[in-house]
């Protein structure tokens, strides 16, 4: 990933502090509910390693600030984009780049005001997916976004492509979110086409990747898609409201 391959051994005191801070962040963005307490130690991390001149830990620092805000459902703000252009300002590598157009991307994506760069920078995402070598990780969140762009374009044919791609990746812990999301939106645009039986056939593959280690947040997450995006468009009402009593009981 992004900044990983020049990161030396180094056991001074200022660089343990920054390791240390980079540790926990990370920690609390991938593993806890309320992970938006990690923003104040990233930063921590981040003006640690501006002082020391170690441009390999800001870097660091700036992908876990902007993994962070990517985490929201709808930007606020444009306010990221700044992290974003400092990022690009650092970028070393094709690999460091390719994150750079993904984060722009998602920033469009995601953005209350719906800019129309969201288009430019999707296309831009599909050509760094075509012409960069990429982890199956990283791979899998470049399709996420590319299934985005083709549904809102209604060109559904190509994301489904995009999302059978997403299923063929390697099964790793990461991934295997990829691959819920990707059957999950699939479901719903067959739904939203009236094919149930494709419908079906998706919330089934999605059930493969429930993460065991948090199943409840899982199974909430699905049943109440279900409610919403698959038996309502098909007007199958009753069986919304038994999703959503069972993801009330998930959720509690």
């Amino acid at each position: 990933s992004i900044a990983l391959y020049p990161v030396k051994n180094d056991t001074k005191n200022g660089l343990i502090n920054i390791l240390t801070n980079l540790s926990e962040a990370y920690y609390i963005l991938y593993n806890e509910n309320d992970n938006f307490n990690s923003l104040e130690i990233f930063h921590h991390a981040y003006n640690l390693a501006k002082d020391q001149k170690l441009k390999e830990y800001v870097k660091l620092s700036l992908i876990g600030i902007i993994e962070l805000y990517t985490f929201q459902i709808v930007h606020k703000s444009d306010i990221y984009s700044r992290y974003i252009d400092e990022l690009e300002g650092m970028s070393e590598s094709k690999i460091d780049q390719a994150w750079v157009t993904f984060y722009r991307n998602s920033l469009n994506a995601n953005s209350i005001h719906s800019p129309p760069e969201f288009y430019d920078t999707s296309k831009q995402l599909i050509n760094t997916h075509k012409t960069v070598i990429l982890s199956p990780n990283m791979s899998g969140r470049f399709l996420e976004d590319i299934m985005v762009y083709y549904r809102v374009l209604g060109k559904h044919e190509l994301m489904f492509q995009a999302g059978a791609e997403i299923l063929e990746l390697p099964d790793t812990p990461y991934n295997k979110k990829t691959k819920l999301n990707a059957a999950l939106d699939m479901a719903s645009v067959y739904a939203e086409k009236g094919n149930p039986k494709r419908a079906r056939k998706s919330i089934n593959q999605a059930k493969k990747y429930i993460n065991t280690s948090d199943p409840s947040k899982s199974l909430y997450s699905i049943n109440r898609f279900e409610a919403f995006y698959i038996h309502a468009p098909l007007k199958e009402y009753d069986s919304a409201f038994h999703k959503l009593e069972q993801a009330i009981v998930y959720e509690a």
